[in-house]
């Protein structure tokens, strides 16, 4: 079975100041990870996917920040015993990490194209959490990339 997933999703935003963007007068590229133990403590607000928070910049397009996201689902004891379990990410922009019930599930660093973590082994019966965190650090494109979950999210369940 594989379900749209871009429902009851919550994001949060987290601005990177200009002077942690270098060192020793060297770019420095951040990594999702490094911000995972920010993520318990910011101020989620509900979106629905795709979702793209560059866009509510318009008057500072390409701000470097750090998006958050996480997804609370159920799943009962029939959808996981003898089960495959994945999520499909159709793009993500641009430097992300998925975590399920605080496990890393994988990390992927090109922005356009899908990528798939199958997470039979970090699901549970009962309450489940996916968190994303994506890093977006200019300057990366000659074009409007957005930033964030930009596309669809499936999840997948197979036996």
């Amino acid at each position: 079975m594989i379900t749209l997933f871009n429902e009851n999703w919550l994001f949060s935003e987290l601005a990177l100041d200009a002077n942690t963007m270098y060192k020793d007068n060297k770019p420095v590229f951040f990594n999702p990870v490094d911000f995972y133990n920010q993520a318990q403590n910011q101020n989620y607000k509900p979106v629905k996917l795709p979702h793209d928070w560059m866009i509510y910049h318009v008057k500072d397009l390409y701000k470097n920040s750090v998006g958050f996201y996480k997804k609370l689902f159920r799943l009962s004891e029939d959808e996981i015993t003898n089960r495959r379990t994945a999520i499909r990410f159709e793009g993500i922009y641009m430097n992300s990490a998925v975590w399920v019930n605080g496990k890393l599930a994988g990390e992927w660093k090109y922005g356009y194209s899908t990528f798939e973590y199958d997470i039979s082994k970090l699901v549970k019966a009962g309450d489940n959490i996916i968190e994303v965190i994506a890093v977006y650090q200019n300057c990366n494109t000659r074009w409007y990339s957005g930033a964030g979950i930009f596309r669809d999210v499936t999840f997948i369940n197979t036996p």
